[in-house]
């Protein structure tokens, strides 16, 4: 095999070709990193937008779930005997140590039942629920002496849910056609909280 000679000319250009090359490769590299960060900026800006509307469609259905429940609610829990007279949606406590939202509120002089509405309603919900009806009174010290009772609702929610929120002393209730029904058996008592 016979080597190739290159001349000091040849050389130069070669080296000065090489120079360029890794002079427009760093320019591209920097150029690429400035669309990564513009890239970068852009992403969080539109998580940051779709984050907010996440939110704002989130209520919105939630909004509507408690306006399906909420008709219902009166009719159901005076066929249950608790004769409710008064109703609250959205309750809101700024108690310190017990700010709390409750989706609605059902009273009468001596007992108040406190709803939680949710899209679709899990264990989770439930205990989530039954800590904040710890608080209830503390948060809503109007009702202190009143006899309360907890019911959550869920526009979709499995049998083994509803089971175990009755396990726990809610009132269940649940979508039955075109309207709410109680899916606690009739003979079911509530637990006081």
């Amino acid at each position: 095999m016979q080597a190739e000679t290159v001349s000091g000319a040849e050389l130069g250009q070669l080296v000065a070709s090489l120079v360029m090359a890794q002079k427009e490769t760093d320019r591209q590299q920097k150029q690429t990193e400035r669309l990564f960060k513009a890239n970068a900026r852009q992403f969080k800006e539109t998580d940051r937008r779709l984050n907010e509307l996440a939110g704002m469609f989130g209520d919105q259905i939630g909004r509507l779930a408690e306006a399906i429940v909420e008709p219902a609610c009166l009719r159901l829990f005076r066929e249950r005997g608790i004769a409710v007279t008064h109703t609250m949606q959205r309750a809101e406590s700024a108690v310190a140590g017990a700010e709390m939202e409750i989706d609605g509120l059902l009273a009468n002089g001596t007992e108040v039942v406190a709803v939680e509405v949710k899209l679709s309603l899990g264990v989770r919900d439930v205990n989530r629920y039954l800590e904040r009806l710890g608080l209830f009174r503390q948060a809503f010290p109007q009702f202190r002496n009143h006899v309360l009772y907890g019911a959550v609702a869920g526009l979709h929610s499995r049998p083994e849910v509803r089971r175990y929120a009755a396990r726990k002393g809610l009132l269940v209730l649940r979508p039955s056609g075109s309207m709410m029904e109680m899916a606690n058996a009739p003979n079911y008592r509530p637990k006081r909280f």
